[in-house]
């Protein structure tokens, strides 16, 4: 959410702690991430199992899929709650609608 309201001291601080965790130096203009569907170069993009399996199958969204919710991502749910919810609101309300609510959200 750094990346979607601006918080640019937010996306800094998430920089170095990848940074820190990977051995990796990333920027963080390489961390900025606009969704699964963005057309990003960012370092979350590349070699996303979730981003490719859905590719793949030719989904819009993984709760299309048969195999809803599979591994992988339940294993992202775990570190982000708030992905599980967002997919089911999707779900119920369509991605114009949430991306909207979202918008709201930042602007308050």
């Amino acid at each position: 959410m750094a990346y979607s309201t601006s918080d640019t001291k937010a996306l800094s601080r998430l920089a170095r702690k990848y940074s820190e965790e990977t051995g990796k130096a990333v920027s963080a203009e390489k961390l900025k991430c606009v969704g699964c569907k963005g057309q990003s170069s960012g370092c979350w993009c590349s070699g996303c199992e979730i981003r490719s399996c859905a590719e793949d199958k030719g989904l819009e969204f993984c709760y299309q899929c048969q195999d809803y919710p599979c591994d992988p991502l339940l294993k992202t749910f775990e570190k982000h709650p708030e992905a599980r919810q967002n997919l089911k609101t999707i779900s119920k309300i369509g991605p114009d609608a949430w991306v909207a609510s979202m918008m709201a959200k930042t602007d308050q």
